[in-house]
């Protein structure tokens, strides 16, 4: 039985899934199961204890943000097995006219800020991000800019960054590949230029 595949998009209509996934854990284990794993197999990756995550489970199952794709027998006890139902989750058109910009962006912004503060917090903890400008291996990068750009190069920017995501989103590089997060926001910004 092969496992399906998960969708390319998963557009959130509410505001209550929009809120889920404003909570990192929610968020990390959707990213977790974009290969299919058991909740014991998560805990384990994620150093907690399974009982921690049956919680957040659920509410992703019951939201149609996780599904549950097969069984497979751990020890004495067969276990579900979930996977994302998306690569990519974002807010419908139809949601965001209905709410206002603030609460829109406010959810949007606080969910992915603070799964990036939770997972470069651990990765710096566990020694694999640094920002050791002279070390040839440095593995991390941030950075804000604000640059003053036609509307037209502004969406080449977007386009561009959107097409290289896509180019090593589907890298394969077999056992030796390691999870790299990318979190891209670019905007026209509400700073006037002095």
């Amino acid at each position: 039985m092969s496992t399906p595949t998960p969708a390319d998009l998963f557009e959130i209509e509410d505001a209550e899934t929009l809120e889920m996934l404003a909570d990192p854990t929610r968020i990390e284990l959707i990213e977790r199961l974009m290969t299919p794993a058991s909740v014991t197999e998560v805990a384990e990756a994620m150093g907690v204890a399974r009982t921690r995550l049956y919680h957040h489970i659920r509410l992703l199952e019951e939201a149609g943000l996780i599904r549950v794709v097969g069984e497979r027998r751990r020890r004495a006890v067969t276990e579900k097995v979930y996977q994302s139902a998306a690569r990519r989750f974002q807010p419908s058109r139809r949601f965001l006219e209905e709410v206002s910009p603030a609460e829109a962006i406010a959810a949007i912004v606080d969910s992915a800020f603070a799964v990036t503060r939770v997972d470069i917090t651990r990765s710096f903890a566990e020694g694999r991000a640094g920002f050791d400008h002279d070390d040839p291996a440095r593995t991390t990068m941030l950075s804000r800019s604000v640059v003053r750009l036609s509307p037209e190069r502004l969406r080449s920017l977007v386009d561009e960054l959107e097409a290289l995501l896509r180019r090593y989103e589907d890298d394969d590089a077999g056992e030796s590949a390691i999870p790299v997060a990318f979190l891209t926001v670019v905007y026209p910004s509400s700073r006037e230029q002095l």
